[in-house]
Parts: structure tokens; C-alpha cells; sequence
């Protein structure tokens, strides 16, 4: 991305000064190729040449299939000779995210909107019991079934934990329960990613409506049922 810095008139003087990036929304970092960076730092010198008005600053932005919210850096100007800066000195960009989180539905399901969905344990797919996990499974006192789901557009920042991604599931009889991820992973050689969720102790048995929340946005929704 090409960022245009001008001054009111030409001159005969030299006039020049640094510049560097600076995180707002946005992370910074060495190379695209790192995970979570959504441009490439740069810090340097800027000058114009003798008779123009204008020169470019050249910053790298990131595209990523990440689906999450608007972000924003700033291009910073500083020690500049030859003209007088701005009281403001600074530039702020707008990174537009085009990406749309998307939850993996079955296409042979008994539903349109019937999820992709499968018990961690046993590897079936749903009804799913709220308990399914044997005692001789060393798991400690929690038995409850852990359901994996399946995201387009998904992945963790640097450093971010498996909770800030969220299932809000409604249950058959109208229950609310904001369910944090146990694990987000990236399913290898694919563009898919797991969510693995924990089931409620009380949730009602029939069909689950539900949505992955993450980085302020919603996916689609999807169904699976709980067994009685």
C-alpha cells in the first residue's frame, strides 16, 4: 500500500524527515508470512525530490482468511526539515476485512442447516448424549461429551486463548448458553478449522440451534441434536 505525503508548494530546499508504522487495531510485525501480522513494520527516511509536491511511503499489507473486525494502524512523520509539519503528523489506515466467518454444514444431514459435527471421543455423529466419556477414560470427574464443529475463516491471533472464540447454543426448549471453545486448531492441508466445544449438564434434548462467535463476528447457523 502506497501512502502519499505532500507539502503545499514546491521549493528549491531540501525537505525530508522519518517516518514509521505504530500498532492500533492492527498488528505489526516482521513478514506476512508470520501468524496474526496484518502488515509489515517499517520505519525510515522520507525525502522529496527538488521541484515536487509529493512522495510515497510503501507499507505492506497483510491479506489473511481470517474473518474479523476492521483494523487500524497508524504511518507516523516525525523530524522533518525544510517545511513545517502538521499539528497531527500522522496518517490512520483502515484495514477492510472481506472475510466471512462461516460454520461447515452436512450437506446429507437430515436438515438444511444440520452442522458438521462429531463427538471427540467416539468420532460419531450426532444425537450426541450430554454424557458419553467411560470412566475408565482418564478425564477426571467430568464426563460431559465434548462435540468438535468445523469453521471456514477461523483462526486464533498471537497468543489469544480457545475461549475467546464462542458457540451460543439455543436448546429445543429455548435455553441460552454461551459456550467457550475448549480447543481452536487449524485442521492440517485444509482451509478448515476445529472448534471443540464442552455440552451443558442441563441442556434439553431435540434439536440445538447455534453459532461460532469470534473477533466480533457471527457465523451461520447450524443445528445438532441431543439425545434423550
Amino acid at each position: 500500500m502506497s501512502f502519499k505525503v505532500e507539502i503545499s508548494a514546491a521549493t528549491g530546499r531540501a525537505v525530508g524527515g522519518n517516518f514509521a508504522t505504530s500498532n492500533v487495531s492492527a498488528f505489526g510485525g516482521a513478514s506476512c508470512n508470520d501468524q496474526g501480522v496484518d502488515y509489515e513494520t517499517r520505519a525510515g527516511t522520507f525525502s522529496f525530490e527538488t521541484g515536487s509536491t509529493q512522495t510515497n511511503i510503501l507499507v505492506r499489507v497483510c491479506g489473511d482468511t481470517n474473518a474479523e473486525a476492521n483494523e487500524t494502524f497508524l504511518v507516523i512523520l516525525s523530524n522533518v526539515s525544510g517545511a513545517t509539519l502538521l499539528p497531527s503528523g500522522q496518517g490512520l489506515v483502515t484495514i477492510v476485512n472481506d472475510d466471512v466467518l462461516s460454520l461447515i454444514l452436512e450437506e446429507s444431514g437430515p436438515s438444511a442447516a444440520q452442522a458438521a459435527a462429531l463427538d471427540q471421543l467416539l468420532g460419531l455423529r450426532d444425537p450426541f448424549r450430554i454424557i458419553t466419556i467411560p470412566d475408565g477414560f482418564a478425564t477426571g470427574p467430568d464426563r460431559n461429551t465434548r462435540v468438535v464443529l468445523f469453521a471456514r475463516n477461523l483462526q486464533l491471533n498471537p497468543g489469544e486463548a480457545a475461549s475467546a472464540v464462542v458457540v451460543r447454543l439455543q436448546s429445543s426448549s429455548f435455553q441460552l448458553f454461551d459456550l467457550p471453545a475448549e480447543d481452536v486448531r487449524p485442521i492440517p492441508g485444509t482451509e478448515f478449522t476445529q472448534v471443540i466445544i464442552r455440552l451443558p449438564d442441563d441442556v434439553s434434548p431435540g434439536t440445538c440451534t447455534f453459532n461460532i462467535r469470534a473477533h466480533t463476528r457471527i457465523s451461520n447457523i447450524g443445528t445438532f441434536r441431543i439425545a434423550p
